[in-house]
């Protein structure tokens, strides 16, 4: 890496923001495209590679001290377009050797809302795919995620912290379980068919659930994943109807907010009687209007209440959080190391 150059990164994340912040300032799509193209071509850094996630929005650059900055916080705030000052409040900055064990933490899962959880280097895997596509990563990002990625599998090969619930898919299962002892009696609407939708389902499947309908925005979507778990399928616009005759629905639908307010949330009530509700949402931002949880016979999860469930056990694995913090500190100080050289 010449000596003029630092490898820098700036984003906010689950434990600095809340959803709504995080999609917000989310980049995705031609967005994510937009953003690095013109943090290259505009500000003068030699690389760049972006994260953009449910729970994370980072971007990573490497050029010189004065230009990886502005590069960094003009490509996740469209120039200016978003409140620079909004994000920079919610912001965490590395630099140097600390910016590459704060990609290599985050690979490892160290740092997500579900500790030790896996979503994580998948998304990884498939931001560096598209960030490789276009040739955003050259000799140093290429190696430093590369090297990430590695240290993840290490961690999770090496160490325990993935014990236990760590997936959404297998927290949302779990809490399921706890609400109702018996789940293959209880009636449960999934709407959502993608990843997380499917994670769910194979875990609700893998605890006994018989009777899971299925709703998506696509109806072969619905009905592929309603097959895959011996189900049924319902088309989506008959979600906010049909709401009241199920014990459980889980809402992983992403980029449809709001799509059960109020109002649907009392008709649901209503039609229950003095039978509760539980409503979990997974999507960011949400699927189910936060207010919606006020209701005597709504009860309302989200992300933030599975994280707690994920990390109940966090005490028993303290020591291998302790042991992946120092094996990602050596690599990530090895890495550098080798970095400053070349």
């Amino acid at each position: 890496m010449p000596p003029d150059c630092e490898i820098f990164s700036i984003g906010i994340a689950h434990d600095t923001c809340d959803a709504s912040m995080i999609a917000e300032y989310s980049l995705s799509g031609t967005l994510l495209e937009e953003a690095c193209e013109n943090a290259l071509n505009n500000f003068g850094i030699n690389e760049i590679f972006a994260l953009s996630t449910c729970n994370r929005v980072e971007v990573f650059a490497v050029g010189s001290p004065q230009k990886t900055f502005n590069a960094c916080l003009g490509a996740i705030t469209l120039n200016g377009v978003r409140p620079p000052q909004k994000f920079l409040a919610s912001a965490k900055i590395f630099k140097g050797k600390d910016a590459i064990i704060h990609l290599f933490e985050t690979a490892s899962g160290l740092k997500s809302q579900m500790v030790g959880e896996t979503e994580i280097l998948g998304q990884i895997k498939k931001a560096y795919a598209f960030a490789s596509e276009k040739n955003y990563c050259k000799s140093v990002l290429n190696r430093v995620i590369q090297k990430a990625i590695q240290c993840a599998k290490w961690i999770r090969t090496n160490t325990e912290i993935g014990s236990g619930n760590t997936t959404i898919g297998a927290v949302a299962a779990e809490v399921a379980s706890r609400i109702f002892e018996d789940v293959s009696k209880t009636k449960i609407l999934l709407a959502g068919s993608g990843e997380v939708g499917r994670s769910v389902a194979q875990a609700l499947c893998a605890r006994g659930a018989e009777n899971i309908t299925v709703s998506s925005r696509t109806w072969e979507n619905a009905k592929s994943l309603s097959d895959d778990v011996k189900g049924s399928a319902i088309g989506f616009d008959r979600v906010a109807e049909e709401l009241g005759k199920f014990d459980i629905a889980i809402f992983a639908l992403s980029n449809a907010e709001h799509i059960i307010n109020m109002e649907i949330a009392k008709a649901a009530e209503k039609y229950r009687k003095s039978k509760p509700i539980f409503l979990m949402d997974l999507a960011v931002p949400n699927n189910v209007e936060k207010s919606c949880g006020k209701l005597g016979g709504i009860f309302l999860y989200d992300l933030s209440d599975l994280s707690k469930v994920a990390n109940e056990n966090i005490q028993m694995r303290k020591n291998e959080i302790e042991k992946a913090k120092k094996t990602i500190s050596e690599k990530a100080q090895y890495l550098f190391a080798r970095l400053s050289k070349s």
